[in-house]
């Protein structure tokens, strides 16, 4: 079939089509994701959405993961990293030589244990830690559970609403407070921590040990935890170190860009790094 050839008059309706089919593609796309923003559901995909956006660029501008030298490696995951393959998540993979991920994967190191987000304030509940929680018990690893604290919840509540839900059990380790910087808003540091105190004696009532605590490292400062909670176990959260030891770290979370087989998003990193404890330390008895 030959070509037609198309005279000016043919060019300008193409151009006012694509111009009206685009229009009405572009009227589509926004009305569908004001719908979806409309519901629970679509907010969450589109945070997830933005998240693994947001990582994938600290990524891609980074100059890779440094794997700090730690007696034992972890991650922790929440529903954002969706399904996972637990029988594939046996390993962390780096560059021999550069100790970074994102390079050519010539060595690994075992993966230890995993935290699981279990609850957020006084009703809230991960929808994917029971199927996290069996598989990560299921292929051998140590399983923990960590709560995101709220300053607006009764203590006993949120204790209540973590012990239910994340079913700790002997060789599981302590239940791990988060603190999400997000939670100071109107609130003083001093504020924060006299909620932190009340939860961390419920919890050390509910397991018979003092609870960890989770932090980023400059929160950590701002509420000055490594003054006034000595004795708990201390997860700190800092990137971009180049492999250097945290000193007030027992656990480090080195990473918020990890890329281990069988997640498919970018995943926290952690390593065990403590001067104070061994791993069966904080496993509860």
């Amino acid at each position: 079939m030959k070509n037609k050839k198309h005279s000016s008059t043919d060019k300008t309706t193409s151009v006012a089509n694509i111009k009206y089919y685009g229009l009405g593609l572009l009227s589509g796309v926004v009305l569908m994701g004001v719908v979806a923003l409309s519901t629970s559901g679509g907010r969450a995909v589109a945070r997830e959405f933005v998240m693994n956006i947001t990582t994938a660029i600290k990524h891609i501008f980074s100059d890779g993961t440094t794997l700090p030298v730690a007696k034992y490696y972890g991650i922790d995951v929440s529903r954002y990293q969706a399904d996972i393959d637990w029988e594939k998540v046996k390993d962390i993979r780096y560059n021999k030589l550069s100790r970074r991920q994102g390079l050519d994967e010539v060595s690994q190191v075992e993966i230890s244990f995993v935290a699981c987000k279990a609850t957020e304030g006084s009703s809230h509940k991960d929808s994917h830690l029971a199927s996290n929680r069996d598989g990560v018990r299921d292929n051998g690893l140590i399983y923990g559970a960590y709560h995101v604290m709220s300053i607006d919840s009764e203590a006993q509540k949120q204790v209540n609403n973590f012990h239910k839900t994340a079913k700790l059990h002997k060789g599981d380790m302590l239940p791990i407070i988060d603190l999400e910087e997000s939670i100071l808003g109107k609130y003083k540091p001093s504020d924060v921590r006299k909620k932190l105190s009340e939860i961390v004696s419920a919890m050390a009532k509910k397991y018979g040990s003092k609870p960890i605590i989770y932090c980023g490292e400059k929160f950590a400062q701002k509420l000055e935890l490594s003054k006034y909670y000595a004795e708990n176990p201390q997860w700190r959260a800092r990137y971009g170190s180049k492999g250097e030891k945290n000193k007030e770290a027992d656990i480090w979370q080195f990473s918020e860009t990890g890329e281990v087989e069988g997640i498919k998003t970018m995943v926290d990193l952690d390593a065990f790094c403590s001067a104070k404890y061994e791993l069966k330390d904080l496993l509860i008895k």
